[in-house]
């Protein structure tokens, strides 16, 4: 009898595990699956936003994992068929009026420390013209473990953006912007000597098409270097390896593209003599924002950068594309407000 009694509650415990990890872990879905990283360490303030296209035949699920990629903290489920959105065991009808084959939809979710202790996910959903949809807040356990965006569904994104300044949905506050010396909680490592150094993660590797935008603060009085890179590395900034470099040298007023292949450093300088962009032009004093781009062009294996809406120049790759994972950015910069990526622009 005590033997049965035993076994019995051997049952019952293993059976109550299961279910709390049911629970905790990423739904399951046969739909193809993207994965995407943080850029960042995901504070308060921060306003992520998904644009794509999905096919009407399919269901849209969007997930945020924690850092071992395995524990679900938050998500939703879009059925165009059923017109419903789902968040968790909740129900929103959503009436959509498709013109094809294919729908957009566009995700915003909104990172916010609720009294300093408490953390939330603030979730809106719209798609074609059906209007802006306010989910339920979603609280999570710490903003700062989540680490992966997980995308179901016969889809494609568009871009993803990343706002840094604090939420215009809801208040009109205004936040400066982020800077951190980490990527995803690791350190840039022993190799990090410049000033104000900051680096963020690629939500995944690149391809043909792929635009990345920065739009940040840089010092108003007294500059003398900005620099901003794409380098490899996987869970580190490997200087060694950068694969294009802008070095707006204030001093000299002068550009200098600069790549690194296996320590070995090939710059080439832009002579505003010639007629090529000086940073004094494309940085002027009276405007301490700045925005700056790279634009992958697989077909001629180079970056293109521009710097607002002006060209400055293209950077012949010399490392495969696929390697590059992070944006750098140091010296004279003051704060990141943005980051956008545009997936695929040339397909």
């Amino acid at each position: 009898m005590l033997i049965s009694v035993r076994i019995t509650v051997l049952l019952i415990m293993i059976i109550s595990n299961g279910m709390a990890r049911s629970v905790n872990s990423a739904p399951n879905n046969s739909e193809p699956s993207t994965s995407y990283n943080l850029p960042t360490e995901l504070s308060s303030g921060t306003i992520i936003t998904i644009n794509g296209k999905l096919k009407i035949d399919s269901t849209l699920r969007i997930m945020l994992l924690t850092k071992n990629g395995i524990d679900y903290a938050c998500g939703m489920t879009f059925v165009p068929q059923k017109e419903v959105v789902i968040q968790d065991s909740t129900e929103f009808p959503y009436n959509i009026r498709p013109a094809d084959e294919s729908i957009t939809y566009t995700i915003y979710m909104d990172a916010r420390s609720v009294d300093q202790t408490i953390d939330v996910i603030e979730m809106y959903f719209e798609s074609d013209n059906a209007g802006l949809l306010t989910l339920n807040s979603c609280p999570v356990d710490s903003l700062s473990s989540i680490e992966k965006i997980v995308i179901n569904g016969k889809q494609s994104v568009l871009n993803m953006t990343f706002n840094f300044q604090k939420s215009t949905l809801k208040s009109n506050e205004v936040h400066d912007g982020i800077n951190g010396r980490t990527v995803n909680g690791y350190p840039l490592g022993s190799t990090s000597r410049r000033e104000n150094e900051m680096a963020f993660r690629l939500p995944r590797p690149l391809e043909n098409g792929d635009i990345i935008k920065v739009e940040g603060i840089i010092k108003s009085d007294d500059r003398q270097k900005f620099r901003m890179a794409l380098t490899t590395g996987e869970n580190y900034i490997d200087k060694h390896n950068i694969a294009c470099e802008v070095e707006a040298d204030f001093l000299n007023n002068q550009f200098v593209m600069r790549t690194v292949v296996n320590g070995q450093i090939y710059d080439n300088i832009l002579d505003s003599s010639r007629g090529d962009p000086a940073p004094t032009d494309m940085f002027p004093d009276s405007v301490p924002e700045f925005i700056l781009e790279f634009n992958v062009n697989a077909e001629y294996n180079q970056i293109d950068i521009s710097v607002g809406m002006s060209f400055l120049c293209s950077v012949d790759l010399k490392h495969n594309l696929r390697s590059i994972s992070h944006v750098l950015l140091s010296d004279d910069i003051l704060n990141v407000k943005e980051l956008c990526f545009k997936f695929n622009q040339n397909q």
